[in-house]
């Protein structure tokens, strides 16, 4: 019992306060290696890095990944125009090259990172159901209410939330 108590702390510590393996040990009096078996036994790692990126995060930043090569290739494709040295014009056709395929391996990142959060619309209407029958059952007093949201809930948030 007193270990499951350990490796729970352990778990907020590692994920929710940000503090390393070594301070975990010292803190909870654990070895380092017992900290590492259950970070790696109960993928805490991938936890808190799953809790550091969301979603919105990661589509932002490749979002400005983009923007940031596009800004770039604009530059070099007027640099281009204007170049009439073969060396640099050579240089600078090779680098817009080199940006084109970073932004087509970035789109296909941007549609795989919607890919993977985009949720099933099916399963989003089958998990409200099952949260409004446990809230009516819980509180039927409220049902009149509760249903007027769900109707809301399903006419007007649904059809957006899959939208992007």
């Amino acid at each position: 019992m007193a270990k499951n108590n350990e490796r729970m702390a352990a778990r907020k510590l590692f994920v929710d306060d940000g503090k390393s393996g070594k301070e975990i040990a010292e803190l909870l009096n654990i070895s380092e290696k017992t900290f590492g078996a259950w970070a790696k036994k109960y993928g805490w790692k991938q936890t808190k890095n799953a809790k550091a990126v969301s979603q919105q995060q990661r589509l932002e930043n490749i979002y400005n990944i983009i923007d940031q090569l596009a800004e770039e290739r604009i530059k070099l494709s007027h640099q281009e125009s204007m170049e009439t040295d073969n060396a640099k014009l050579k240089e600078t056709r090779e680098r817009i090259a080199q940006i084109d395929a970073g932004v087509a391996n970035w789109n296909k990142t941007l549609l795989n990172v919607n890919k993977q959060n985009a949720v099933n619309q099916w399963t989003l209407l089958q998990s409200i159901e099952i949260i409004f029958k446990q809230f009516d059952a819980a509180f039927p007093h409220l049902r009149t209410v509760s249903i007027e949201f769900q109707e809301f809930f399903i006419n007007q948030i649904i059809p957006t939330f899959n939208k992007n």
